[in-house]
This record gives structure tokens, sequence and C-alpha cells, in this order.
């Protein structure tokens, strides 16, 4: 740092951060509140005093859980939660799926937007799901946030946790009325996701509930012997089942969606073909040229 920054740290003071930091958490850790609201006050800079682990103020509050706390400062800093962030993350979207359901709506009382959406596209509901979207679902859904919103890359919460989350959740989505056949911008959907990503835990009450996935899938086959050589019972019996379900279901959502699945298996056939019939080209072109140098280097062995 430059004797510049050195001189805008100090006259904002951000030197003190540190000091006054420590002591409003101690206050908060002894339930000392108003002593605790005394030193914001007196910081020059109050939402930027940091805790131990250097979080700034909101996030350090939110860490702790505690909500009235965090109440007592937004009604006193009327600015405390509406700021924005890298990425176009608000303070919704960037505690999604990290706090309480209490924390969250006393983080949008303190005015955060709640129907926020990132630079990716993706809501808070969207977001939860890569952390741990169980104690704030219900919360968001009850409030508007859509099951269905989809990202920038046409995946919805469904197809997000998916790819990562284990039954507890995919059965919580799926008996909150997600969509089992919905397909991402790259035809995927979320029991393909699943399977494409390893999530046999997922992708077994997705399979149980009818999920389309192509039978030769190499997904598929995969989570087949991986089953198993583990023993995975539960997961063999879930591809079985779904094969049972896809013959007896014949609603309008799953005939799309096995529909989808052959036009991007002909499409991959098509795409196999051009690009085998490409690389024939370029080898048939390669050879050429290769001959072509023999030839000049035969003819006059004194050039380059």
């Amino acid at each position: 740092r430059n004797a510049f920054s050195y001189g805008v740290l100090y006259a904002t003071g951000f030197e003190n951060n540190r000091k006054v930091g420590a002591e409003f958490f101690r206050a908060i850790d002894e339930k000392r509140v108003d002593d605790a609201m005394q030193l914001l006050h007196k910081a020059k800079t109050p939402f930027y005093i940091e805790d131990a682990k250097g979080r700034t103020l909101l996030p350090a509050i939110v860490a702790t859980g505690n909500v009235p706390v965090f109440q007592r400062v937004a009604a006193e800093f009327k600015n405390f939660a509406t700021g924005m962030y890298e990425g176009g993350e608000n303070e919704v979207t960037r505690h999604a799926g990290r706090c309480s359901a209490g924390m969250m709506a006393a983080i949008v009382a303190a005015g955060a937007e709640l129907h926020a959406v990132n630079d990716a596209g993706e809501n808070a509901l969207m977001i939860s799901m890569r952390h741990n979207p169980l104690p704030v679902l219900d919360y968001f859904l009850a409030q508007g946030l859509p099951l269905e919103a989809t990202n920038d890359f046409g995946k919805t919460a469904l197809m997000i946790a998916a790819q990562k989350k284990p039954d507890n959740v995919i059965k919580t989505l799926l008996a909150k009325g997600a969509d089992i056949y919905a397909a991402d911008a790259h035809g995927k959907n979320p029991v393909m996701l699943a399977l494409e990503a390893s999530n046999w835990s997922g992708a077994i009450p997705l399979l149980q509930a009818g999920g389309i996935v192509d039978p030769a899938a190499e997904c598929l086959d995969r989570g087949r012997r991986v089953a198993t050589y583990d023993g995975d019972f539960a997961f063999i019996a879930a591809v079985g089942e779904n094969a049972r379900i896809a013959l007896a279901k014949k609603t309008e959502k799953q005939a799309a969606a096995v529909a989808l699945l052959e036009a991007l298996g002909k499409q991959y056939k098509a795409a196999q073909i051009a690009n085998t019939a490409a690389i024939g080209h370029a080898i048939h072109t390669a050879k050429a040229k290769s001959r072509q140098v023999k030839t000049v280097r035969f003819k006059n062995p004194a050039a380059p």
C-alpha cells in the first residue's frame, strides 16, 4: 500500500476496524447489546468493522444466527442491508442457503430485495440449492419465489440440486411440485444431470418418480456399474422401477421428454457423423499435403 491509501484508510477509520470489531463481537457474545450498539455509533465506519475471522458487520452477525441483534442494528442503520456486490449479488442472494428463515426474513425486512437475481440470472431460491436450502425453502416459496424459474443456462432449482444434493432435498422439491421433466438449455433434465454428476443418492428419488433418461445413456450405465460394485441395491432397484414407471405413465410431459431425448439422440448421431467426416477430410488433407512436401523435397533436395 502506498502512503495515500494509508492516509485514506486512517481518515475513514479503517485502522480501528479490528479493535472495534473485536470489542463489538465480545459484547454480543456476552449479551451486552447496548454496549455493542454504542461501539457501532462511535465507529467512523461501522459497516466495515470486522470479527475475528475478518468478516464485516452484516455477514458476521448473520453467522451468529442472532436475529434480534441483526434487527437492532438494522433499525438504527437504515442502509444496513441494501448493499450490492460483485456478480450482481445482494444480501439476499449472498446469504441464501447460509442462514435460517428467520434471519433471511430479517435481511429482507431491513431493505434487501428478495426477488433480486445475480449476473447468472439466479434468484435466492436457486442459489440456496448449492448450500443448505431446506431451512429457507418454505420461506422463499411462501414469499413468491417461483420454483420453476430458470437461470441463464436454463436450469431450475431442481436441476441445480440434482447435481449435488442428497435424496432428502430432492424429495422435498418434488413434494413441492418441482417439474421432473423440464430440460435445461442443453436438453438435460434433472435425472440426467444427477447421473452425469454421479449423484447417485439424488438420482434415486428422480428415477423413482419416473424421470426420463435414455436407457442406453452412458451415465446410466456407469451408475449401474458403480452401484453393482458398491452393493447399492437401492439405486439398481430405482433404475428398474424407473423403467416400469416409464412404461406405465403416458403423460404429456413425459411424452414430450421422450421426444426430446429422441431428437437429441438423432442430433448426437448426426454430429458424430459430421465430426467423423470432418476428421476424415482433415486426415486426407494432411496426407495430401505431406505427399506434396515429400515430392518437393525429392525433386529439389536443396529446398528447405
